[in-house]
């Protein structure tokens, strides 16, 4: 259920940016445009994605000269509490989703995504960011 939230959001994210950008540039969109895009999305959240995360709000950033679509996500449990290696199957398990969907392939192409994370007393765990080029041939059937 996770995993089909996140595609549903992710894709409409797309859908909108595509919408907002001249036909022929489809290039990397401005931190103007994530900005807008993330105050309009800001309205959704909080929203539960999965048994045990939240998706607390989104927002944009800059970073290294890229954009960045940023979710915060809250986890139910203390970080004490998580099960070993769960943040590098998160990890995992969205990198695959960005990477295997068409459609959320080519949203990498228009911006970075990242999600960061805090467990249930707000203590920060740890950023899982994606980027067009983590989805390398090993991803592509």
């Amino acid at each position: 259920p996770g995993e089909h939230a996140m595609k549903k959001m992710s894709i409409r994210l797309m859908a909108v940016l595509l919408l907002t950008l001249p036909v022929a540039a489809q290039a990397r969109v401005s931190y103007k445009a994530c900005q807008e895009r993330a105050s309009i999305d800001s309205a959704q959240y909080p929203q539960r994605i999965d048994k045990d995360t939240t998706i607390t709000g989104v927002s944009c950033k800059q970073a290294e000269g890229r954009v960045i679509y940023v979710y915060d996500n809250k986890l139910d449990a203390p970080r004490s509490q998580l099960p070993k290696g769960a943040m590098k199957r998160k990890a995992l398990a969205i990198r695959s989703m960005l990477c295997t969907n068409p459609s959320l392939t080519a949203l990498l192409k228009l911006v970075d995504m990242e999600y960061t994370f805090y467990d249930s007393e707000n203590k920060f765990i740890g950023t899982i960011t994606n980027r067009i080029e983590d989805c390398g041939s090993q991803w592509h059937n």
